[in-house]
């Protein structure tokens, strides 16, 4: 039957191009091939090197929960990423205003400053601050008895606004790094008493460290609220939100996030 349709399409279309009618023209128009299929849109991401378990890259190798679950929401809303933009932490919001980069990512914490400058998704993960602290920090029940003990942690993260709790006179006690995993290393090598920053991070490197170092432990201050990371996005960018969001939404509802928090966390 669908043989005979065309045949009988085609027959038509012969006679009226005989004919030398308009129809004809407009028959042949609508015969035109088809415009070819819309290019995924691409958008470059600037992280670290290294936050691990959140960013980790090996040159062009990529992984970690947030790069993971970048990529996962880039599959649900047909765009691309590319992931070939590296930045220190210091200076990276910047990378955005300079039109150098169109999403950053890695251990983003929303706060009402961030937001007047940039855009913000809703939050993908929730956590605590916490120190990962060593036998220098033995019986410490908050953060407030670190006072005058060393305490590292990344400069110009968020971080740094905890110091009043623990800081001595003129922050002498204060070791400021360039990232969370020199922070990291000043504890393990006995340097600091306890790395200051995200329960996500020090739960992690306290399990993978817990055999070479049995003195170990993560210290939470209940006295602190939770705080929340995001994806952040040059402001007035309110389109890749969107869909940055809409992404979200759809790797919650079909499992993937679960499944990408168990890979790091469990």
């Amino acid at each position: 039957m669908m043989m005979k349709a065309w045949l009988s399409s085609l027959l038509c279309a012969v006679i009226l191009s005989a004919c030398g009618g308009k129809t004809a023209e407009k028959s042949s128009a609508a015969a035109s091939p088809a415009a070819p299929a819309q290019t995924q849109k691409a958008y470059r991401v600037t992280t670290e090197m290294l936050n691990i378990p959140l960013v980790i890259r090996n040159g062009r190798d990529i992984g970690g929960f947030e790069l993971e679950l970048l990529q996962a929401i880039a599959e649900r809303q047909n765009i691309t990423l590319d992931f070939a933009k590296l930045h220190t932490w210091q200076g990276i919001f910047d990378t955005l205003d300079k039109d150098e980069a169109d999403i950053v990512a890695g251990a983003v914490t929303y706060s009402k400053e961030r937001a007047e400058r940039m855009e913000m998704t809703l939050p993908h993960f929730e956590y605590e601050f916490a120190m990962l602290a060593n036998k220098q920090a033995a019986g410490a029940r908050g953060f407030a008895d670190l006072r005058g003990k060393n305490v590292s942690l990344k400069r110009d993260s968020i971080a740094e606004t905890l110091i009043p709790m623990f800081g001595a006179a003129g922050e002498s006690n204060i070791i400021r790094t360039t990232t969370t995993w020199e922070a990291i290393k000043e504890v393990l090598a006995g340097k600091a008493a306890s790395a200051t920053g995200s329960s996500a991070v020090m739960y992690y490197y306290a399990k993978q460290y817990k055999n070479q170092h049995p003195d170990l432990f993560v210290l939470t201050d209940p006295s602190l609220p939770k705080r929340h990371y995001v994806f952040a996005v040059k402001k007035g960018n309110t389109e890749l939100v969107r869909i940055l969001n809409e992404g979200l939404a759809k790797v919650r509802a079909d499992g993937t996030y679960d499944m990408l928090y168990r890979k790091y966390w469990h």
